[in-house]
C-alpha cells in the first residue's frame, strides 16, 4: 500500500515533457540482440536481452542511474538465465530542443548466471552504447543503440567480449519547477 501511495504521488506531482535538462526523470529501456565471441576459446552465442532502468539529469544533458539486465539463453542442450544490475551514465550531444538527439552512455552491471542444474556463477560486465534518441513527443523518445559489452566470470579465464544492436524507449518526467523557474 504504501508504494502505491508513493508511485501515485509522484505521478501527480510530475508533468511530462521532453527535457534532456537538469531535474527531469529518465525511465524506459532497451531490447537488444547481441552476438558474443568468447577470447579464451572458439564459440560464439546468439542472445536477446531486456534491460529495464531509470535515472536522473544531474546537469543539462548529463544523467545517471540504475538498470537491471535480464538475460535468457537456450542454445543445443545448453540453458542459462542471468541477473545483472548496476549504475550507468548517459550524455547527450546536441541541445535540448532538438527532436532527435545523440548519446552515449557507460555502464558497470555485476550479478549471476545459473544454469540448469548447476550453482550460479558470479559475473561482471562493463559496456558502452550509442545512439540517437528520436521524440515521438515532447515526453516519449525512441532509441536505435549499437553496444559493446565485455563480461568476465568470477575465477574465470578470458572475457567475452558482444556487439550488439538494440531498440529501446525512454520517458521523461520533469517534476513540479522549483521558485526559481527551472
Amino acid at each position: 500500500m504504501k508504494r502505491c501511495l508513493v508511485i501515485l504521488l509522484l505521478m501527480v506531482s510530475c508533468t511530462l515533457s521532453a527535457q534532456i535538462q537538469e531535474g527531469t526523470f529518465l525511465a524506459g529501456g532497451t531490447l537488444s540482440f547481441q552476438s558474443t565471441n568468447y577470447s579464451a576459446g572458439n564459440s560464439k552465442t546468439s542472445t536477446w536481452n531486456l534491460t529495464p532502468g531509470g535515472g536522473y539529469f544531474f546537469i543539462d544533458r548529463f544523467a545517471a542511474g540504475a538498470r537491471v539486465s535480464f538475460t535468457h539463453i537456450s542454445n543445443d542442450a545448453d540453458s542459462y538465465s542471468d541477473i545483472l544490475a548496476g549504475p550507468f551514465a548517459r550524455f547527450y550531444f546536441l541541445p535540448a530542443t532538438r527532436n532527435t538527439n545523440i548519446f552515449l552512455e557507460a555502464e558497470y552491471l555485476f550479478g549471476s548466471e545459473k544454469y540448469d542444474d548447476f550453482d550460479a556463477v558470479g559475473k561482471t560486465q562493463l559496456g558502452i552504447a550509442a545512439g540517437p534518441s528520436f521524440f515521438i513527443n515532447p515526453f516519449i523518445a525512441v532509441e536505435t543503440v549499437v553496444s559493446w559489452q565485455s563480461m568476465k566470470y568470477k575465477g574465470g579465464d578470458g572475457r567475452y567480449n558482444t556487439l550488439g544492436i538494440g531498440i529501446g524507449f525512454q520517458f521523461y518526467l520533469r517534476c513540479k519547477e522549483d521558485k526559481e523557474g527551472k
